[in-house]
């Protein structure tokens, strides 16, 4: 496994990006990809999950990057990986889950917005999308949430769920993404047997 930059690029500035140049950081791996951007000091927010995982690098990141091992890449190696991840991907065989489950999420892939405590989900909504079926909504609850019954849950949930669309919804639509990219649903089976 491999960690790669391209070549410097020109590029146009905009209020996010005030840079003239940019490549890209990426890997054989999205695991690979993230432990080698933590070791650069790069947020996870940063990362660029598109038709290619990968993350922006300024001249002075793309320095520190072949200094840190990545190694330097032209424009026809920069084809190959990305044919080589895209094979992959259509390769990768998803999890089946019955629609009981109740999954535990990655603190990588999420926490709770407002504690940031570990994160379960549940689902009640599902689409076909190719013969598969796929997760429509996500329902997450945080670990901390008190017993519905105890003196505790109300101010609880008042600190949890003031603004539900905003710290909420972007942490939900993350995790509904990773759980398609992951796993399938076995509507026949809904009781797991």
């Amino acid at each position: 496994m491999s960690v790669y930059v391209d070549e410097l690029l020109g590029c146009k500035r905009n209020e996010n990006w005030p840079y003239s140049e940019s490549c890209h950081l990426l890997a054989d791996s999205v695991e690979e990809l993230h432990r080698f951007a933590e070791i650069l000091g790069m947020k996870r927010s940063w990362f660029q999950d598109g038709s290619l995982p990968h993350y922006d690098l300024t001249k002075g990141m793309r320095a520190k990057a072949v200094r840190a091992g990545a190694v330097e890449i032209d424009r026809k190696k920069f084809i190959e990986v990305l044919r080589k991840y895209r094979q992959r991907k259509e390769n990768t065989k998803l999890l089946l889950l019955n629609t009981e489950t109740i999954l535990d999420i990655p603190e990588d892939v999420a926490v709770c917005p407002i504690c940031k405590s570990k994160l379960y989900a549940t689902f009640d909504h599902w689409v076909e999308e190719n013969g598969k079926w796929k997760a429509a909504s996500v329902h997450l609850d945080c670990i901390t949430e008190p017993d519905i019954d105890s003196d505790q849950w109300d101010y609880w949930f008042k600190g949890h769920y003031s603004m539900p669309y905003v710290d909420w919804l972007p942490v939900e639509i993350r995790v509904l993404k990773w759980i398609n990219q992951k796993y399938e649903f076995d509507l026949e089976n809904k009781s797991g047997e």
